[in-house]
């Protein structure tokens, strides 16, 4: 049995009341040579996570919404900066997210990029409503299932050439594959949702 699914079927049936306090304040840690997320609760708890993608896929789609408010409240001069830092990194994958025009003059010229280059994964990430992209292993892009994007055509289609690896039988699934074709083919993204 694929552990991440357990994980996503447990947190589906946590009752609302049992579900984690709101995020009030995260940072990135540096230990032992290695960075780590760590995020810090209403009820005064604290969680760790070593990369982008535990955080990912342990929040929901409201501790996204957090992590974003939280992020832009406290670091929002860091994304002004020069500086290429793994925080600045965090922060624009938020915005990608939430409001792509606040880093749109960084990605920018991003539409031309997946000409020449092969998305190499494709995952959905259910619980928090969340799709993720992988360009030549190495470049993430993440982006909220609910939210239209302004794909070029070269992306949609290298996203419709990648296998989409998400839960069996996906509702959620189902809406971004469907949106993705129409997108491709110049149709309203909404058509059949």
């Amino acid at each position: 049995m694929d552990p991440y699914m357990t994980i996503v079927e447990l947190v589906k049936a946590v009752p609302i009341s049992m579900q984690a306090p709101e995020i009030i304040f995260w940072d990135m840690l540096r230990d032992n040579g290695k960075n780590f997320f760590r995020i810090k609760r209403a009820d005064g708890s604290f969680e760790a996570y070593s990369t982008w993608g535990k955080v990912i896929r342990s929040c929901s789609r409201a501790d996204m919404e957090e992590l974003y408010k939280v992020g832009m409240k406290l670091y929002e001069p860091v994304l002004k900066g020069t500086e290429e830092n793994l925080l600045k990194v965090t922060l624009e994958y938020l915005c990608m997210m939430f409001d792509p025009e606040r880093v749109h003059h960084r990605i920018k010229d991003h539409k031309h990029e997946f000409i020449f280059k092969k998305i190499d994964k494709w995952i959905l990430f259910e619980n928090c409503g969340v799709y993720m992209i992988t360009i030549d292993n190495c470049c993430h892009k993440y982006y909220l299932v609910d939210k239209i994007y302004e794909h070029s055509k070269e992306k949609l289609e290298g996203m419709l050439k990648a296998t989409l690896v998400c839960t069996k039988d996906s509702e959620m699934a189902k809406i971004v594959v469907r949106r993705t074709v129409n997108q491709s083919l110049g149709l309203d993204p909404n058509l059949g949702n």
